[in-house]
């Protein structure tokens, strides 16, 4: 770097508040600027009075090194400060005035070490002894202050040496823990040597000096960080006490800064990785060497202690990292084992017998003796992206689209618009018919309707409301019946318009009913299939093993709610439970491609990448959930084991150091790991989960066992013998977690399904807080049915529709009753099944079923085309319902063959 100088300026511009010993009537006082050793010259006298501010014109240059490393860190160490002080005129008997200490105020020069070349501070006045004004002195009432201008001629580094270089700064909070020995021992001193780069292929050792024994700092709190030797709760406590209580070096000039230049910055970047430490040795210095006496190689000779503390440094390279502070234990001073850690961290320094025997010998390990120390960046070796370039990152990944239009039923739309034709068409024939019976005998009603019907024919308004009505018939029979072609076959023709004939009388009527009521109330919505509870079906499907219904039922669910974020998740997790990775993922993009900062599709898509082998788009996902969400304990645990995963352990020390302080603030929450366990079980991603249960140590053994149980069940093919061994651990800690005995009850189902019963009954026996466990009703209920215990089966079912009614738990319920002859049960139970969802093959097959055995034909009849129509396919249902139309004497020719009995 070059020699140019620059000139430091101070002005002083005014003084606040009141100075302590400030007369009433005036204390004259002049003010002095002093920059390390060099002093400024006095201001001229200045009248202060009691009680009032005091404009002041003052100021000192001073020169100073410009894009210099040296002085850079000259202006970074050093202080501005500025002394005011009280003059006392002399009498005949003295010569020359007397100037006393009034107070000092210290200035910070770091902000001159940046762009700016000016700044101004109001800095506190720190008062002296009192003044000879004795008992004329007047108490301040306020602290004084002073506030000063401090400017540089030009800037200290120039634009691109500023750019390329960080400032850092070492801060001694003291050795602490000392052994008994060197707390009563006087005549000593301590200092830090830190190893820091100094170019891009030599290092310096700079030094803080001047430590001394001070009495212990009492029980006041450590302001320490959570990094270093000592971080866990035990040692965190050893700390306060050992601050508490016994005696620590104090350093008189505890910070130190540090220029480091851009080939020196580049230097610490590369090496840090692999070094992963910055050696700091603490020598304990005899009183001669302390004050340079001696040889010239005394200071060594005069060591009586050589030891050193590795300061883990890895946090700075975190992104938007700028400090790093702890204790780090201090150790025996070994060139070895420093060279050694200094090459790379990965080779193991080598150890002798000697080096064991030395250690042993140390005091400081009896004690344990701490450096506590503070590390400071002025900017991030490694910038933090911002959340904006993040999400601009995903989509490239995942392009943004608008959210889906909602789709109106154009089946609903045309029977709408019939219905309103109907309404028009009727309106319009009142008010001919009011025409015709104008001057007619009211009692007259056939003449009437005679004329009216004349009128309509000659006037061509009868073919005009056929016109009118033929347009809507014609889009009820494309969209309702999905009928665009002509009917060859007679029969199938005959049977479609029946099925036509009564849907539109069935509207018409109801049309009419709504125009012509006199007492008119807002009509009862029609039963309309939710997402919710789409979703509960598919979920029920799912817990009873039917993964081809379950599978039918979200793809259902996204058809009719395409605009339902949650809906597309929900069918993302269970596709991706069921093992189709490929559909998972391209269900979690439309949730990112429409909200592309949804957390749980965020975390969701980089799972699934990170199995897929997408590393690269893996990081970046998980890097912009934390972003977004910087304090979510699962967002920042998930990232810890991908950086694990991947065998970056520096990235998954910062993850998981971040993950326990969001941890830290919600102290009530399920433990960091297994919430990234359950996560992962919710997606299925098995080798996942396990890797995240291996990490898990502060949980309760039940809640691991649990967690574990739930992955095994996720397995496909489920291992049920070890899903059993899981659950007994957790029973055997928690004999009456319900939750436990539900898992074991699902892992029993198939296996042994009178055990199931067993462990489901106990689960629902147990006192909850809430409501039962109404999956364990639904899968006991289930158990029941299969095992043909149709009172059991009806009890359970009505227990389950009383927690989570839904179109399956009536369905049971109607399927029991049916079986134990309670026909008019299990016709109300399939009515209010089909409330819940009217597209049920099953549910119309048995009500069929159950019509015939009341003896209710049509309605028999009825039932069996919507099951036919909605593709009815259970051919024991099938065969049941034949054989009983059959013996009541009426078949059905459009039923389709029916498969051999087994």
């Amino acid at each position: 770097l070059s020699n140019m100088s620059a000139t430091l300026t101070v002005a002083v511009v005014q003084l606040q508040g009141e100075l302590k010993y400030a007369r009433t009537d005036g204390t004259t006082i002049i003010v002095r600027a002093e920059f390390g050793k060099r002093v400024g010259q006095d201001s001229s006298e200045i009248t202060a009075h009691a009680g009032a501010s005091l404009d002041i014109s003052y100021s000192a240059a001073f020169e100073i090194p410009a894009e210099s490393s040296a002085g850079v860190e000259e202006v970074a160490n050093s202080r501005v400060v500025v002394h005011v002080c009280e003059v006392s005129k002399g009498d005949k008997k003295k010569k020359g005035d007397t100037i006393t200490p009034v107070g000092s105020a210290e200035i910070d020069l770091l902000p001159l070490v940046g762009p700016s070349t000016e700044f101004t501070v109001t800095a506190p006045i720190t008062l002296a002894s009192p003044s000879s004004a004795g008992e004329e002195a007047t108490p301040a009432s306020a602290p004084p202050q002073i506030v000063v201008r401090v400017s540089t001629s030009r800037p200290l580094l120039s634009a691109s040496q500023l750019e390329s270089s960080n400032i850092m700064t070492i801060h001694a909070h003291g050795l602490f823990s000392l052994p008994e020995a060197w707390a009563q021992a006087q005549g000593f001193s301590y200092s830090l040597g830190i190893h820091l780069p100094s170019s891009a292929d030599t290092d310096r050792v700079v030094t803080l000096a001047g430590g001394t024994v001070a009495p212990p700092r009492g029980a006041e709190d450590d302001e320490l960080g959570a990094d270093g030797d000592l971080a866990a709760p035990d040692d965190v406590a050893f700390r306060r006490d050992a601050q508490a209580r016994r005696h620590f070096v104090r350093f008189q000039n505890a910070s130190l800064r540090v220029h480091l230049q851009a080939d020196a910055l580049q230097r610490l970047l590369t090496n840090m990785p692999l070094v992963r430490v910055i050696p700091v040795e603490i020598r304990r210095l005899a009183a001669s060497a302390a004050a340079g006496k001696g040889k010239k190689k005394g200071d060594e000779e005069e060591a009586v202690y050589h030891g050193v503390a590795y300061v883990g440094a890895t946090q700075l390279l975190y992104p938007g990292a700028t400090s790093v502070s702890g204790a780090w234990l201090v150790k025996p001073f070994n060139e070895q084992e420093l060279s050694d850690r200094m090459r790379t961290q990965e080779e193991k320094p080598r150890r002798s017998k000697a080096d064991s025997k030395a250690e042993a010998e140390d005091p400081t390990q009896d004690s344990r003796t701490y450096a506590a120390l503070s590390v400071t960046l002025t900017r991030p070796l490694v910038a933090r992206r911002p959340a904006s370039a993040l999400v601009a990152q995903i989509a490239e990944l995942i392009p943004p689209r608008p959210v889906l239009p909602k789709i109106v039923s154009t089946e609903a739309r045309v029977i709408s618009e019939y219905e309103g034709q109907v309404a028009s068409i009727a309106a319009m024939l009142v008010d001919e018919y009011r025409r015709a019976a104008v001057d007619e005998d009211p009692s007259a009603t056939d003449h009437v309707r005679q004329k009216l019907f004349y009128e309509l024919n000659v006037s061509g308004k009868y073919h005009a409301i056929k016109e009118q009505l033929k347009h809507s018939i014609i889009k009820v029979v494309r969209e309702k019946f999905m009928c665009t072609s002509a009917i060859a076959d007679p029969n199938e023709r005959h049977r479609f318009l029946s099925q036509l004939y009564v849907f539109l009388a069935d509207h018409m009527h109801k049309s009419l009913s709504s125009s012509f009521s006199f007492a008119k109330t807002e009509p009862a919505a029609p039963p309309t299939l939710t997402a919710a509870r789409i979703n509960q079906a598919a979920h029920e499907r799912e817990i009873l093993g039917d993964t081809a219904g379950a599978a039918k039922l979200f793809q259902d669910l996204v058809a009719r709610y395409r605009g339902d974020l949650e809906a597309w998740y929900d069918y993302g997790a269970f596709s991706a439970r069921a093992g189709d990775l490929a559909r998972a993922e391209q269900c979690v993009r439309e949730v990112l491609a429409v909200q592309q900062t949804n957390q749980k599709a965020l975390l969701a898509a980089a799972a699934l990448a990170q199995v897929g082998g997408r590393y690269d788009d893996a990081s970046v996902l998980f890097e912009a959930t934390t972003a977004v969400y910087p304090d979510s304990v699962l967002a920042w645990t998930m990232r810890a084991l991908f950086y694990d995963a991947r065998g970056d352990d520096i990235s998954h020390s910062m993850a998981l150091l971040e993950a326990q302080k969001a941890s830290a603030a919600a102290p009530d929450a399920e433990s960091m790991f297994l919430q990234a366990a359950a996560f992962y079980t919710g997606l299925g991603l098995i080798d996942l989960t396990q890797r995240a249960l291996a990490f898990e140590t502060i949980a309760s053994k039940s809640a691991i066992h649990l967690a574990t149980a739930r992955m095994l069940l996720a397995t496909r093919p489920v291992d049920a013998s070890a899903v059993e061994r899981s659950i007994q651990s957790a029973l055997t800690v928690d004999y009456h977690n319900a939750e436990a005995w539900f898992l074991l009850g699902r892992a029993q189902r198939l296996a042994a399904p009178a055990e199931a019963v067993k462990a489901l009954l106990h689960c629902i026996d147990l006192p909850a807080p809430d409501k039962p466990n109404a999956d364990a009703l639904l899968l006991l209920a289930s158990l029941y049915i299969e095992s043909k215990n149709y009172a059991a089966a009806k009890d359970m079912y009505i227990r389950y529709c009383h927690t989570a009614p839904s179109a399956l738990g009536w369905e049971g319920v109607g399927i029991a009753c049916l079986r134990l002859d309670r026909l008019d049960d299990a016709r109300e139970a399939l009515a209010e099944s089909n409330s819940y969802d009217n597209t049920s093959a099953t549910v119309w097959g048995y009500l069929s079923l159950v019509c015939i055995r009341l003896g209710q034909v049509v309605e028999a009849q009825q039932a069996f085309k919507f099951a036919m129509k909605l593709g009815l396919s259970d051919q024991s249902l099938l065969r049941e319902l034949r054989a009983a139309q059959a013996e009541a004497g009426f078949g059905n020719p459009f039923e389709p063959p029916l498969a051999a009995s087994a």
